[in-house]
């Protein structure tokens, strides 16, 4: 039978090879048309790190786990989670309710958002047409083997009927959420989840140097981005990372108290009609997507691109488990988790 310390080792041998973050980032989009770079990029990542959580305790830690490092698309996962706050303390009415009312008499203007609801952002089905922070949203993030498809097409297709994952409609919820709360998203982010799950400051969430916005009463808010795909997004450390991943975990609740409510949780990892593998901005496994002989309820903040690998906070429900892991190289995840079941003799 592996051991945990095997797992560890397995995850610093397959990290990706490079510590050098700005390298790793522009192999990421050097591909892509309009990669300009709007926000910072930290100089060098950590090295391999990680946390097996279980049954209620750290079973296994290795690696820099105290130092922030940058986060990638697991940043999504947190956007979602601040919806949830948003519907839970009133500040939107529904997940269901339409965007457009959010953002009256905010500048910048935002058209094209008939029909479009908070809903729509989360699972990547808002098929919303036009630019925000100089990046328009025909620039697709396809990502090999989660369904996404370019649509040349999709000019005329109503929200709900094209799973697209796209960071420039990631950016516009957190656009809209920024309007909708009326304050910077770090700080709600703060005094709204971190705070209750005994996560400090040591930690920070970047903006693009152009994307602020003006709120009815002329106060101007920066609009942090929803990754790190230009520049910008979460850095945060592993074991805070944790502390989120045992929230979700919970299904948004702490210590029996709702960050978000359990209604609102169960939506976010429900599958999304058009790609069973996606929720509310969560990645799911209904079908072995993340980990084919893995529980079905099994969920994922993921984050990571075809040149930096991968990160993940990976929550097993049916275990009382969550893995967060930094930097592996892409493909190697089931294998660092079958490790960890092996160990721990889970089911599966």
């Amino acid at each position: 039978m592996s051991t945990l310390i095997e797992a560890g080792k397995f995850a610093s041998a397959h990290q990706v090879p490079s510590r050098d973050l700005r390298a790793l980032h522009r192999g990421n989009i050097e591909h892509e048309p309009h990669n300009d770079d709007l926000g910072e990029v930290k100089a060098l990542r950590c090295e391999s790190n990680g946390v097996i959580w279980h049954d209620g305790e750290i079973r296994h830690a290795w690696g820099p786990t105290d130092a922030p490092d940058t986060c990638m698309s697991v940043t999504k996962s947190f956007l979602s989670v601040l919806t949830g706050v948003a519907e839970r303390t009133g500040v939107i009415a529904s997940i269901d309710s339409q965007v457009a009312h959010y953002v009256e008499n905010v500048s910048p203007t935002v058209s094209a958002l008939e029909g479009v609801t908070f809903r729509h952002l989360l699972q990547q089905t808002s098929n919303w047409q036009g630019s925000l922070w100089g990046k328009p949203h025909w620039i697709v993030d396809l990502l090999p083997g989660i369904g996404a498809e370019r649509h040349d097409d999709a000019g005329a297709v109503p929200p709900g009927r094209i799973w697209q994952y796209n960071d420039v409609r990631v950016n516009l919820l957190a656009f809209i959420l920024t309007a909708a709360f009326g304050e910077e998203l770090p700080a709600v982010l703060q005094r709204e989840v971190l705070d209750p799950i005994g996560v400090g400051t040591d930690w920070e969430w970047g903006a693009y140097r152009n994307a602020r916005l003006t709120i009815p009463g002329g106060e101007e808010l920066r609009s942090v981005s929803g990754g790190g795909h230009w520049g910008g997004g979460l850095v945060m450390s592993s074991l805070d990372l944790l502390r989120f991943g045992r929230l979700c975990l919970g299904h948004g609740t702490w210590h029996g108290a709702e960050v978000v409510t359990r209604d609102y949780f169960n939506a976010a990892v429900t599958p999304c009609d058009l790609n069973p593998g996606y929720g509310l901005m969560f990645w799911l496994n209904p079908n072995g997507e993340l980990h084919s002989t893995a529980p079905a309820t099994a969920f994922a903040a993921r984050g990571g691109g075809r040149a930096s690998g991968s990160n993940f906070v990976y929550v097993d429900p049916d275990n009382d488990l969550v893995l967060v892991v930094r930097w592996l190289v892409n493909g190697a995840f089931e294998a660092f988790a079958d490790l960890v079941y092996s160990s721990l003799d889970l089911r599966r």
